[in-house]
């Protein structure tokens, strides 16, 4: 605004200027003397009008400096929600970039699967290969190429021997409580990890494995592992023989009637009140189910949680446990500053990180029904 402008007064200050009913008389009145024997009487029937227009007054200028708090407050939250919603648009950019990483690393460690593949048909592969599972043939792992390749695979890509090692670890008590009924058997035993777990804890176990590098890498810790077919090590299995099968990141390998068959050879040699324990990627975390699964080439489909207690609920176990395992370190955390009802945002992030971070894998552990139940 320039000097040259109009001051222009706001609707307040206009009505202020009456609010006294123009009393007292200006300076200057003209016939002041006459008018102020006039002033003195209006004073005594206006007092009363003048101190409702103050009041009024105050309280119209209190209503508008309350509505312009609001209007700042108002300001500044949407500030806050629009800080918000870039803060989530992040995080989502972020889901998929992550998924994008993810899928590119699995389409090249295809593709090296691929080159792998035609160089085993075209005869120049390593003559030690790790038997592949078909629709024909029963069997535990489906490798898929040359067992240093998968070793190697499963080096950069499951984690330490420590890390797998405190991980499985969990698992020790319940195998305390069978351990009298005999040996645990491990079914696709990999690097052993489950293995030294089991020595530790002074729980008598051994594993079967098909893959000849692991085995080898195993029996070099000085643990029992059997090179064999799983399903045909159990078969040769005598019935009620064992106390536990436990079968860590196997069943996502396995066409479903092959897992079935696992379900059921296990109850034939599990003695009465045995366990099962089936370890797998949980896929009801969207970021396991639909990227870091396929980054196993192996993986033939993900197995939500409901399948796989189906799986040992219709072989007679019970009771069935389902328990959820690893959650990542990531969490989508809410705001300090919130509009509406904290509880509800609060519902909301539970449930994004319910679906974007929730645990990585889960395992089912079931019981053999029999007397001793």
């Amino acid at each position: 605004m320039t000097r040259d402008e109009p001051q222009h007064e706001s609707p307040l200050d206009n009505a202020a200027v009456h609010a006294d009913l123009g009393l007292p008389l200006p300076p200057g009145t003209r016939l002041r003397a006459f008018k102020g024997l006039i002033e003195r009487v209006a004073r005594i029937f206006t007092g009363h009008q003048r101190a409702f227009n103050h009041a009024a007054l105050d309280a119209l200028r209190g209503q508008e400096e309350t509505l312009a708090r609001i209007e700042m407050r108002t300001f500044e939250l949407t500030a806050r929600i629009d800080g918000m919603r870039a803060e989530l648009d992040q995080a989502i950019e972020s889901v998929r970039s992550d998924q994008r990483r993810e899928l590119g690393r699995w389409r090249s460690d295809h593709a090296l699967v691929e080159r792998m593949l035609h160089e085993l048909r075209a005869g120049r592969a390593p003559l030690e290969v790790a038997t592949v599972l078909s629709d024909e043939p029963a069997g535990a792992v489906d490798p898929g190429a040359s067992d240093d390749l998968y070793e190697e695979f499963e080096d950069l890509h499951r984690g330490s021997d420590e890390l797998v090692r405190s991980r499985l670890t969990a698992y020790v008590p319940d195998l305390r409580k069978v351990a009298g009924l005999g040996r645990v058997l491990d079914v696709g035993t990999g690097r052993g990890e489950f293995l030294e777990v089991l020595a530790e804890a002074g729980i008598d176990g051994y594993g079967v494995d098909t893959n000849a590098t692991a085995v080898e890498r195993s029996r070099a810790k000085g643990l029992e592992v059997v090179h064999a077919d799983a399903l045909d090590h159990l078969a040769e299995l005598p019935a009620s023989s064992l106390a536990a099968v436990t079968a860590f990141h196997v069943v996502e390998h396995l066409p479903f009637e092959r897992l079935i068959a696992l379900v059921d050879h296990a109850t034939r040699v599990l003695q009465p009140g045995g366990l099962l324990v089936l370890e797998t990627p949980n896929p009801t975390n969207l970021v396991v189910g639909a990227s870091n699964f396929y980054l196993d080439p192996t993986h033939r489909r993900p197995l939500p949680p409901p399948l796989l207690h189906f799986a040992l609920w219709s072989r007679g176990y019970d009771p069935i446990e389902v328990r959820y395992l690893n959650p990542p370190a990531e969490r989508l955390e809410p705001p300090a500053e919130l509009v509406g009802d904290r509880r509800q945002w609060e519902a909301v992030f539970d449930r994004l990180n319910e679906l974007l971070f929730g645990p990585n894998d889960y395992c089912v552990i079931g019981q053999r029904v029999g007397p001793e139940n």
